[in-house]
């Protein structure tokens, strides 16, 4: 791992050993016991390509995270995990819990997303987003509940506390603004869609929780 901005956010919760090239790297092989490398090819400056298959040679079976420069090609992909720029420390440590088995389970990823109910912190397209109480509420509650339609009733009910329906303008107020964080900026929304007359649906694929 090159010496980049992840190493001291990692060091809080791992034995973190950092090197600053592919050839540091392979010196470790008799020294340490690995359990997870993390390749930054951004800090290095290099595509991390050659870097990765070198590695995975010198620590065959380890799991590995490549930190791989937008511009670097699509289709090289020498790792376990790849991700690119913009990327926080929230969701580098999410895929090292996992990748561990260590998972997080104060928080629930649905399909892209991820939000800690208690922070109210929710990741979407590689970006931290702090919402308050009653949207973390309502994104929640779309997560525990994906490609399922939730009536406005129920939602009411699960959000608000409250049956009265004769004026839902807070709830629309808020599916605009959960659409605001989780479609991107998209026209057309991908994820959070309107069952006309009955209510929404979140859909996504590949969740867990």
């Amino acid at each position: 791992m090159g010496k980049s901005q992840w190493a001291t956010s990692l060091e809080r919760n791992w034995q973190v050993t950092v090197a600053h090239s592919g050839k540091d790297a392979t010196q470790y092989t008799d020294t340490l016991s690995v359990d997870l490398i993390i390749v930054d090819a951004v800090a290095m400056r290099t595509s991390g390509v050659r870097i990765c298959r070198k590695l995975q040679k010198q620590f065959p079976g380890c799991p590995m995270i490549h930190i791989q420069p937008k511009s670097s090609v699509e289709n090289a992909k020498v790792a376990d995990v790849t991700l690119c720029p913009p990327l926080t420390k929230r969701k580098l440590s999410s895929f090292v819990n996992r990748m561990l088995g260590e998972d997080d389970l104060s928080s629930i990823q649905c399909g892209p997303f991820e939000i800690n109910p208690t922070t109210r912190i929710l990741i979407a397209h590689g970006q931290e987003v702090q919402l308050n109480p009653k949207l973390a509420d309502l994104i929640e509650l779309f997560f525990t509940h994906p490609n399922e339609v939730l009536d406005r009733e129920t939602i009411m009910k699960r959000v608000w506390n409250t049956n009265y329906l004769g004026d839902t303008r807070t709830l629309d107020v808020h599916i605009r603004h959960a659409r605001n964080v989780l479609e991107n900026g998209a026209q057309r929304p991908k994820y959070l869609k309107t069952v006309r007359g009955v209510g929404y649906r979140l859909e996504v694929q590949n969740t867990t929780s």
